[in-house]
């Protein structure tokens, strides 16, 4: 070998070491999820961008603009810390888009992305309804039809329970064995519809005593408590004895929860008490110059909020004030959230947030719009409401707000079933609109930021 290769072989050698001195720690580097970000001008982690469908689909990805090549689910993707305007989209689906922000070693979570297919598959019950009521348990369905008072079981099966019904007047159980209903203009009387044989339904009439309030217990709807003019409280037990017997009185108002009975008794101010339903235990819970109020229990955790005219508190040990000016309220199904609105804003009331014990408020939506009966989606990340006769769903940050329904939406009596199943009226029509749940054949996605 010549002196000359000689020297060129020991150059070569070291120019590969010297490479690999320099290349190595770049290896480890990348190995290792580093960058240089030549926007900060300095190494950093990325973040890895993982994102899975269920099920597995073929999805058109933006990064800031950019199309991704990458489309079928599940898929991975290497981003430097920093914003980034991610925007999923899916032929007939309403795109998905959000600001989310990348950390250096830290894990940002975007969960209950929902695709909504901008078609929703739905079915007209029946047309030309004036009213319609479903049993939260059983969901067995009463609607009135030409003053006529129908109800369709899960089988589709259709019954004539009553006919010369008043259209505001008719109270379903939640277990669907009994209908209260209340009648006449200037005699009022009520009668109850007992739907346990619902091929020959019993039917009692009570034409003396006008009540102004009736309620069933929440879960045993043999048991009924009802309120007179004259501040009298009445109870009522099918099972014993169909005539109603005093149960106390001075009482301005009532409700009622599975454990507990709520009374507004008249007084300066007046006082709502917390009791048994022995009348045992009594509890004051605050004084008002309202006359009115009620009780929403969450059936998860008997959570309860209290409404008193349009105060909002939350009922706990303590009674803790949430908000003034509330018309509408509505539990998540965990007892984790408590959705309150009025006619233009829409605000949740955290309990626990990101796995952690929490007590806070947070503005979901303000419109110019009229809102109106907003309830939770069944992942309790989005909410559903009407404006302006049509039917919306968002989620809780505010973000991705679309219109499901176009005008004609009736939201006076939304319902969702376990099976995502939602039923309104629209143009006199009763409608059941398929929306979209993790287990079926739409995208519902999750993105991890890690």
């Amino acid at each position: 070998m010549s002196k000359k290769r000689e020297i060129l072989l020991i150059g070569f050698k070291i120019f590969l070491i010297i490479l690999f001195l320099i290349t190595a720690p770049l290896i480890v580097l990348w190995a290792g999820g580093y960058r240089f970000n030549f926007k900060n001008k300095k190494i950093q982690k990325v973040g890895l961008v993982i994102l899975e469908s269920s099920p597995k689909a073929n999805l058109n990805i933006y990064f800031d603009g950019t199309l991704q090549k990458r489309k079928k689910t599940p898929i991975k993707f290497e981003l430097l810390p920093g914003e980034y305007h991610f925007k999923i989209e899916k032929d007939k689906f309403w795109p998905w888009e959000k600001e989310l922000e990348v950390k250096e070693s830290e894990i940002t979570w975007q969960d209950f992305i929902i695709l909504f297919p901008k078609e929703l598959e739905k079915e007209i019950i029946e047309e030309d309804i004036a009213e319609f009521q479903i049993a939260e348990e059983s969901q067995e369905i009463i609607y009135i039809k030409n003053k006529e008072l129908y109800l369709r079981d899960k089988r589709g099966n259709k019954y004539i329970l009553y006919s010369g019904i008043n259209p505001h007047d008719i109270q379903l159980s939640a277990d669907g064995k009994r209908i209260i209903i209340q009648e006449g203009k200037k005699n009022k009387y009520f009668l109850i519809i007992d739907l346990v044989n619902i091929e020959k339904p019993n039917i009692i009439k009570y034409p003396k005593i006008q009540f102004k309030k009736i309620l069933y217990k929440p879960n045993d709807s043999s048991l009924i408590f009802a309120l007179d003019k004259n501040q009298n409280l009445f109870a009522i037990n099918l099972n014993r004895n169909s005539n109603p017997l005093l149960f106390t009185n001075g009482v301005l108002d009532f409700a009622l929860t599975r454990d507990k009975i709520y009374l507004l008794r008249k007084n300066s101010p007046n006082i709502l008490e917390e009791s048994n339903y022995n009348l045992a235990n009594k509890r004051e819970i605050i004084k008002t110059q309202k006359t009115n109020f009620q009780i929403k229990e969450n059936l998860q955790n008997s959570l309860k909020a209290l409404l008193i005219g349009e105060e909002l508190f939350y009922l706990n040990e303590n009674v803790e004030k949430i908000s003034d000016e509330v018309k509408n309220i509505h539990w998540d199904k965990k007892g984790e959230k408590l959705l309150f609105a009025n006619n233009y804003e829409i605000k949740v009331f955290y309990l626990k947030k990101n796995y952690q014990n929490v007590k806070l408020t947070e503005t979901v939506t303000r419109l110019s719009q009229k809102i109106s009966h907003p309830i939770f989606y069944s992942d309790s990340e989005h909410i559903l409401f009407c404006a302006e006769g049509k039917l919306k769903v968002i989620e809780l940050d505010g973000k991705n707000n679309i219109e499901l329904l176009n005008q004609g939406s009736d939201c006076s009596n939304l319902f969702l079933n376990d099976k995502n199943y939602l039923y309104l009226k629209q143009q006199k029509n009763l409608l059941i609109l398929k929306l979209p749940r993790p287990e079926s054949n739409l995208p519902f996605i999750n993105l991890f930021l890690p």
